[in-house]
């Protein structure tokens, strides 16, 4: 009796691929679950990275059982590029739209025989799914009813798969990192695509999970690939990526993802990561461990989780460790400056001093979790305590007021933060010349001062001036045992550094 010819959708053949990866089933098992024979799973297998792009990038229809494309798939490539991209930026679409737009890419691309018609237009929007509409209204707002379909009907089906600690959210910040109270007014809402007002921003990737128990470490994308103050480091508080814009690109976002991926991996852990639909985040595919989510296009400002108060939460705290060292640089009668590598420490602290509680209010606010809606003010202001004792302080010294370090939290709140992907650039990716390796090696910040390597001596010695600080203030154990660990890093340094005789050194030559 023969067996019945089946035939498998895209979304299938993803899980196959998925179980064959993860290594738990045999293959031979894997194979009897889906009620496939050993030699198509073998065919899956052979066709992965074809599987794997396909359905990725949505590029068909994940129901569907063929993946067929048209005449001229490098046409309809370089239109499905555009389409998200257009998407992203929501920009209105039409039907003669897409026909126009094909067409540049055809004599583009150097295509003579091919024709736009409203035959290939239908076959074309089918094959990928794609359903053609006009924005409404002289600006883009929030589609109210698009963030209540997603939240009711597509979310549910989502969180059920996946505990709140593998669920997680990225997004991207800039931030003018040497920017002062007093330079607030001038710098707002300034362009920053170039000159000045460009060496003095970067952009920080934030990622952390829904119930507030892991943040993923900082990823900063800077202006120079090499920064004098970086001379002698072998360990940054931050991960550091460059190119020439300071901003997020396709490259640097697939790196940090594979990364993550390969580490979760080896955890074997496996996350539902959600992110936005900008152009850096598009070109995903062949990934373990992450499930990555695209919230709809245009819904961001309500459903993004780090924009309802985890990155207003990162700058707050960013700015109040700049105002400490003002502080501290006013008492002490210094020149205040800050570089590259003081931004990385101050954000990696700030970092730490997000709360879980305004991690978990910014998902409650995106409609993620059930509860009370809080605002911004209400989700972000960690410490207010604090804050208005170091705003007094500051005041008294003439360093700002606290209606200026309002203004001071969100001079950079709507800094571009990766670049509009334009039809040059998807030509010449398709043609194989792009060059996406865009790094500044210009070193920066020449006029500031060289700092020496610290020698393990003067290491150990500050060590027992931190010890005895420490000891000589109240409630300080906390403290003092996170100081036996480095205590602990400094020994091990101090042995790896010393050498095994052997019996010849004991003889003169």
């Amino acid at each position: 009796m023969s067996r019945k010819q089946q035939s498998l959708s895209l979304e299938t053949k993803q899980k196959i691929l998925n179980e064959v990866c993860d290594g738990i089933l045999k293959k031979t098992e894997i194979a009897t679950k889906y009620g496939i024979p050993n030699s198509t799973l073998s065919t899956i297998i052979k066709n992965r990275e074809k599987i794997e792009v396909a359905y990725a990038i949505n590029q068909f229809e994940p129901a569907r059982k063929r993946m067929r494309t048209g005449g001229n798939e490098e046409i309809e490539v370089a239109l499905l590029r555009w389409v998200r991209e257009a998407r992203s930026q929501n920009l209105p679409l039409t039907g003669h739209v897409l026909q126009e737009k094909a067409k540049v890419f055809a004599d583009a691309l150097g295509v003579t025989n091919f024709a736009s018609s409203n035959g290939w237009l239908t076959r074309f929007k089918k094959r990928h799914g794609i359903v053609c509409h006009k924005i409404c209204g002289e600006e883009a707002t929030v589609d109210k009813e698009t963030v209540e379909s997603f939240l009711s009907e597509k979310w549910p089906a989502l969180r059920k798969n996946y505990a709140p600690r593998d669920i997680f959210n990225a997004d991207e910040t800039g931030l003018f990192f040497k920017a002062l109270p007093s330079r607030t007014l001038s710098i707002k809402g300034e362009k920053c695509s170039g000159g000045k007002c460009s060496k003095e921003r970067i952009t920080v990737l934030v990622a952390c999970n829904m119930d507030g128990t892991e943040k993923l470490p900082l990823f900063v994308v800077g202006k120079s690939a090499n920064p004098r103050c970086f001379k002698n480091l072998k360990t940054l508080p931050v991960v550091y990526a460059s190119n020439k814009k300071a901003w997020m690109n396709k490259m640097l976002f697939k790196k940090w993802l594979t990364d993550l991926d390969r580490k979760l991996f080896r955890e074997k852990r496996n996350i539902c990561l959600m992110l936005d639909n900008c152009s850096a985040h598009n070109d995903i595919h062949g990934l373990k461990a992450i499930k990555c989510v695209f919230l709809p296009p245009n819904t961001t400002a309500k459903l993004q989780p780090c924009d309802q108060g985890i990155i207003h939460s990162l700058k707050v705290q960013y700015r109040k460790e700049m105002v400490r060292k003002m502080i501290h640089c006013f008492d002490n009668k210094i020149t205040f400056s800050v570089n590259l590598l003081d931004a990385m420490r101050y954000l990696k602290c700030a970092w730490n001093n997000v709360s879980s509680e305004t991690i978990i209010n910014s998902f409650k606010c995106g409609g993620f979790t059930d509860g009370k809606e809080m605002n911004l003010q209400e989700i972000s202001e960690a410490e207010p305590e604090t804050l208005t004792n170091l705003i007094e302080e500051a005041e008294k010294r003439g360093i700002l007021s606290a209606p200026l370090f309002k203004d001071y939290t969100t001079i950079d709140e709507d800094l571009l933060t990766s670049d509009i992907t334009t039809d040059q650039d998807i030509i010449a990716e398709l043609s194989a010349k792009n060059d996406d390796v865009d790094m500044d090696t210009t070193d920066e910040e020449s006029d500031i001062e060289q700092e020496n390597p610290v020698t393990l001596n003067e290491a150990t010695c500050a060590m027992k001036v931190i010890n005895r600080f420490l000891m000589q203030q109240e409630n300080a154990m906390d403290a003092l045992d996170n100081l036996e660990h480095i205590n602990d890093f400094i020994n091990k340094c101090y042995l790896k550094k010393l050498k095994q005789k052997s019996i010849t050194d004991f003889f003169q030559p």
